[in-house]
């Protein structure tokens, strides 16, 4: 455990280092609020909702709403540079001769990565804050928390999913279309504007491995027991085969 913590310490300060941990948390706040605040909100269908101040009822839904698409798009930036950075400056080879097994490894970088996106849902709680002193009769927090729970559950999987396919690409850029090829079709499968579209024997399924259907099924402060291992047993399969890809690596 002493070793992951090191190199979770060390990932950590890298991404802090640079502007990327800056810029995700930054651009993840500002449309996150802004889409819920300013903007539009279309519902199923393209059914117009609008804005927070025009549907005038204090729930945060339509907030929520966009974590499944904007986390697709989002972790995958902040993943890319996990093994490619590595291959690039030859610290692989150095990390694999330490005494360190590939689960250190693996699991501290993917600590570190969760730990970025713990602190970017405790800033954007600043939503949920406002919205219940501008409420009337306050704020339900009931969906709130199932809102985070989901949050975090489907942010974990987004983020072994950038961790895994980063472990193939030796460029940053192909790290990133790799995890967003897998990511995003995972945040729309099973939505009802996808599913206008999707053949009536490939619904079903588009639903069981949509991370919206999952996330909003947990978001209305329904704790669903499947739900909830859907995404933890998704993110264990990634890790796990990130590991054996790291183990190969330096058998090899």
């Amino acid at each position: 455990m002493t070793r992951t913590l090191a190199i979770w310490r060390k990932e950590l300060k890298s991404y802090f280092n640079s502007p990327i941990a800056y810029v995700f948390m930054v651009l993840f706040l500002l449309y996150a609020a802004a889409k819920f605040f300013i903007w539009s909100s279309p519902g199923p269908y393209g059914a117009f909702r609008g804005n927070f101040f025009i549907q005038g009822e204090a729930s945060l839904t339509d907030y929520f709403s966009v974590f499944p698409l904007v986390l697709a798009f989002l972790v995958p930036a902040l993943c890319m540079r996990l093994w490619p950075e590595e291959y690039k400056s030859g610290t692989v080879e150095v990390l694999m001769t330490l005494p360190v097994k590939p689960w250190q490894v693996v699991f501290g970088k993917f600590f570190a990565m969760v730990t970025i996106l713990l602190f970017t849902f405790v800033l954007s709680f600043s939503v949920p804050w406002a919205v219940n002193l501008m409420a009337v009769d306050g704020l339900d927090w009931g969906p709130v928390i199932g809102g985070y729970v989901a949050a975090f559950l489907m942010g974990t999987a987004y983020c072994s999913i950038g961790l895994l396919t980063s472990a193939f690409a030796r460029e940053q850029v192909v790290a990133l279309l790799a995890a967003l090829f897998i990511c995003l079709p995972l945040a729309v499968a099973g939505t009802p504007d996808i599913d206008l579209f999707t053949p009536t024997w490939l619904s079903p399924f588009g639903k069981f491995i949509g991370f919206s259907v999952r996330f909003e099924s947990i978001e209305k402060g329904v704790l669903d027991v499947r739900d909830m291992l859907y995404f933890t047993s998704f993110t264990g399969l990634f890790v796990f085969l990130n590991i054996v890809v790291v183990e190969f690596r330096r058998l090899r």
